[in-house]
């Protein structure tokens, strides 16, 4: 059993996916995705995917899609508050330099709103 107290300090041989998954949420805030195509998850999380989903946060799903002759394989968070909790988790791992370059890049959007509390605290 892995006990973590903070989730800064995830340990990434038990959970190799998380940092890519927390990185690929707070590129997704940032362009307002709530569903994820396949072709947009990189390799890393796709090969994280276990019974349907990446440590029970993003989960994948099949959709007949009318302009698609197969099923097109999608990927959503379980609740959009997971994905702007990843992403603050996101910023705050960076380098307090990048942090600000991020502050300053996205502070005041609406849609980074959320990411602003969690990271916040």
């Amino acid at each position: 059993t892995v006990s973590v107290t903070d989730l800064s300090n995830i340990p990434s041989d038990v959970f190799p996916a998380f940092d890519k998954l927390c990185q690929i949420s707070y590129q997704f805030c940032i362009d307002l995705k709530l569903v994820i195509s396949d072709a947009d998850l990189n390799d890393s999380l796709r090969d994280s995917v276990f019974n349907g989903s990446v440590y029970e946060l993003l989960f994948s799903e099949s959709v007949n899609a009318f302009f698609a002759a197969a099923p097109v394989k999608l990927y959503m968070f379980t609740h959009k508050t997971v994905q702007e909790a990843l992403a603050a988790l996101h910023i705050a791992k960076q380098s307090p330099t990048e942090q600000e370059k991020m502050w300053k890049e996205h502070f005041g959007r609406p849609e980074m709103v959320e990411v602003w509390k969690f990271y916040c605290g």
